[in-house]
């Protein structure tokens, strides 16, 4: 299962609408994979362990990061994608 979130439910994070406690809207109001431009993935730094509200976390307080794509394996290695490059859209995976 994937979720890519913003801050704000639209593709492109804007600024605030955050607080702390709160998950982000899933980005296009469904569950699946961030994409760039072009439909690829895009430049990532991916962090393992993680919850999601941590990855959103160290989203807000990275410079670079403008979404998540968080991966639930159900499991300790769960996996949290830090988006550099503007989501324009998300790649349907299912539940």
């Amino acid at each position: 299962r994937r979720a890519c979130a913003s801050p704000s439910n639209q593709m492109v994070p804007a600024v605030g609408g955050w607080s702390a406690g709160d998950l982000w809207p899933l980005a296009g109001g469904q569950r699946g994979g961030c994409r760039v431009e072009h439909g690829a993935y895009g430049s990532v730094d991916t962090i393992l362990g993680v919850s999601e509200a941590e990855c959103q976390a160290l989203c807000r307080d990275s410079r670079d990061c403008l979404a998540t794509d968080y991966h639930f394996t159900g499991g300790p290695e769960n996996s949290c994608d830090l988006h550099k490059k503007p989501v324009l859209h998300v790649l349907p995976m299912g539940e």
